[in-house]
């Protein structure tokens, strides 16, 4: 990447410069302001997390994450950004993310100063604490994956991603498992934005209490190390934020850090200065197609070339080691000295001599070689769908079925919840009434029988009989009257009602049987009061079953075992359940206990690597093949059947191919060639990526640069 000015004197920061930088988890993205004065960094305001879920989201989250910065960061628009390696491969940003990034910058008129990739930035940092030794394992949590990266001896070695479940402490183990080669380092650093600090502290507490040296090569039982969310955003200021500051000119490269360190982690930059930015040169914009891959570390595999930096003048050594070339005078023939002293030399010379013949003759015999060879892998990824079966008697890679038990595990628990349900209680209206009989006939009404005034319904408190009609002494009828009492049909003061109003009874005309309100119909009540309803019953029920679900679940993880694995399949029976009030009933708050089987689907991780590998074989290359241990799986669950109790889980399956090595047929070309010549065959060939040759004892491979004839003598070794 291109610094203008890198050792330049920096400029004197007499006014605060500020930056923003925004950290793009898994789901989730946050922001912070933060300031460069008088050679210090700042962390000014920190917003809390925001959550997206599609990519078309990221902008207004990330718009929203900047809002919470307040006032000093109306006018801020430079910007580094911290990413998940999920964001970056060897190139720099992936393809698809630069889009996203180019849209982000443009809609929320930022510009963009550089990179860091999390995990390195970690790794960096501990590096420069505790120096090129360093030995440890870092743990990122995620929402669905864990991921898992060995540090040995400040190199970067092999990575894992292990699918989350519901246990993330049977997540870790079986990351564990997967590092076999050579004895595993004891010092581990857990960090996660998607866990709780009480959750991630929980797992520390219940990972110290583990028994790992068991079922694995650690060389002591390992010691964990929480890094907290504040921590991280230091150690990306402290690494990638004082990168931008020492290009900017605002710290100088010679100034101590504030933390404990040696040196700032190397910053994603521009290297194209026709993107630099007008109205300041020397500073870099930054055009994510452009990044460079951040990679602070050294490479994982290959041993670093240090030959520059060797003090010794090999050429020079090399003149000095040779033996001297002489003119000898020519031989006149051999004369035997007749001083004692004379002989004497000559003797010895010829002695040496003797011995130089013994040496050459005897080399070829003791010369072996020992052969490191490089094989060229290739990687082969399948993605496929498998159904957990209890039923199946074994695992079929041709139908996709995985071979797993059912295991059970009752749960009980009890849980409380508001009421929300309302009801109206109150007092109904009394009064009395006159009953009216105009027909020829007595006529006995019901009690419960309704009498209607306007749209206000009353009902008779007992039954009576009103006698029929009579004729005066003008011959006009004069009906047959009673007085009763009446009750309105609902409560409330809406039920009064005045006196002298006529009333209908039941569905009679009012030509034969009708009614009048003797007194005023008065007394009536209401207020609204919490109850019960059935939605607060159902609610508390599927939030109570849900809850003892998962407890019941994790249990059965927890008492699983080594090796094994546990998807739920949301068969749940509830075995007893018990309400403390019943709907309708005046209460604030309602109560249940409840008790509940749950069952899981078990099934063995070797199992699933066997499987895998089967899968896997139609996809390798013709010549090639693949060792179980070096497949790498990552699973989740896709759907679940609560009438067959199988489950569908997806598996991401990655494995490393090597060609099959012809032993005995390279010794065969081997024998007799000269070390330049022989390593030359071997580069050459399409299933060797690199090979190096060494010829032993080094005393004689001075002299001597060619492989034994027998193939006895030569050692080869595959990696």
């Amino acid at each position: 990447m291109k610094l203008p000015g890198l050792f330049s004197s920096p400029k004197t920061a007499s006014v605060p410069h500020r930056f923003f930088v925004i950290y793009f988890g898994e789901h989730m993205v946050k922001a912070a302001l933060w300031q460069i004065l008088d050679q210090k960094i700042e962390l000014m305001t920190v917003s809390t997390p925001m959550p997206w879920k599609e990519e078309s989201s990221l902008v207004d989250a990330s718009d929203h994450a900047l809002q919470q910065l307040g006032k000093d960061s109306e006018q801020v628009k430079k910007t580094l950004f911290a990413l998940e390696p999920t964001w970056v491969n060897q190139q720099g940003i992936l393809a698809e993310k630069k889009t996203l990034f180019q849209h982000l910058t443009k809609e929320l008129s930022l510009e963009a100063v550089g990179f860091v990739v999390i995990p390195e930035a970690i790794i960096q940092y501990q590096l420069n604490r505790k120096g090129n030794s360093l030995q440890c394992f870092v743990i990122e949590v995620l929402a669905e994956r864990v991921s898992m990266t060995i540090v040995k001896n400040g190199k970067l070695g092999q990575q894992e991603m292990v699918g989350r479940s519901q246990n993330v402490v049977d997540d870790i183990k079986e990351g564990f498992a997967r590092f076999q080669d050579g004895a595993l380092p004891s010092l581990v650093f857990l960090y996660s934005n998607f866990l709780t600090a009480e959750e991630i502290e929980e797992a520390r507490q219940r990972l110290l209490e583990l028994d790992l040296l068991q079922d694995n090569t650690f060389m002591q039982q390992p010691t964990f190390e929480v890094i907290s969310n504040e921590d991280v955003l230091e150690i990306i200021l402290q690494t990638g934020g004082r990168a931008v500051g020492e290009s900017h000119h605002l710290i100088d490269p010679a100034q101590p850090v504030m933390v404990e360190a040696s040196a700032p982690l190397p910053l994603g930059m521009l290297d194209d200065p026709s993107l630099e930015t007008a109205h300041e040169p020397a500073e870099l914009a930054l055009d994510p197609s452009l990044y460079p891959a951040p990679a602070p570390m050294p490479s994982r595999a290959e041993p670093e070339e240090r030959l520059e930096q060797d003090p010794m003048n090999t050429s020079a050594f090399a003149q000095n080691d040779e033996f001297p070339n002489q003119d000898y005078p020519p031989k006149r023939g051999l004369s035997i000295p007749k001083h004692p002293a004379l002989f004497g030399v000559i003797g010895v010379i010829l002695g040496l001599a003797a011995l130089a013949v013994v040496f050459f003759l005897s080399s070829g015999q003791v010369m072996s070689a020992v052969v490191d060879v490089q094989l060229k892998s290739q990687t082969v990824t399948k993605q496929l769908e498998l159904k957990l079966d209890p039923t199946a008697a074994s695992s079929d890679p041709n139908t996709g079925i995985l071979k797993a038990e059912i295991i059970k595990m009752t749960a009980n628990g009890d849980k409380s919840a508001e009421t929300t349900g309302k009801k109206i209680i109150g007092e109904k209206s009394k009064g009395r009434v006159t009953l009216f009989n105009r027909t020829s006939s007595p006529k006995t009404f019901q009690a419960g029988t309704v009498l209607t005034g306007g749209s206000k319904k009353f009902l008779l408190e007992k039954s009576e009989t009103v006698a029929s009609a009579s004729t005066g002494s003008n011959f006009e009828t004069i009906p047959g009257t009673l007085e009763t009492s009446v009750i309105a049909a609902d409560i409330g003061a809406e039920s009064i009602l005045a006196k002298d109003v006529e009333m209908t009874i039941d569905t009679f005309s009012k030509d034969t049987y009708v009614a009048r309100s003797a007194s005023e119909i008065t007394g009536g009540t209401s207020r609204e009061i919490k109850a019960v309803s059935q939605k607060d019953q159902d609610d508390l029920l599927n939030a109570l079953k849900k809850q003892l679900n998962e407890q019941a679940v994790k249990q059965l993880q927890e008492s699983a075992g080594s090796g094994k694995n546990v998807f739920p399949t949301n068969r749940i029976k509830v075995v007893s359940s018990k309400f403390d009030s019943e709907v309708g009933k005046e209460i604030n708050s309602l109560s249940l206990t409840m008790a509940v089987e749950a069952e899981a689907l078990s099934y063995s991780s070797d199992e699933l690597k066997t499987l895998a590998s089967q899968v896997i074989a139609s996809s390798v290359p013709s010549g090639y093949s693949v060792a179980e241990d070096a497949i790498q799986l990552l699973t989740q669950p896709v759907t679940s059947s609560t009438a067959s109790a199988q489950v569908s889980i997806k598996a991401d399956i990655n494995a490393s191919a090597k060609p099959q090595a012809k032993e005995e047929e390279w010794k065969k070309q081997l024998e007799g060639m000269k070390l330049a010549e022989a390593t030359a065959l071997l580069k050459g060939k399409p299933e060797i990526a690199d090979a190096k040759i060494t010829l032993e004892p080094a005393l004689f491979a001075r002299f001597i640069t060619t492989l034994p004839k027998d193939p006895a003598k030569i050692e080869l070794n595959l990696r």
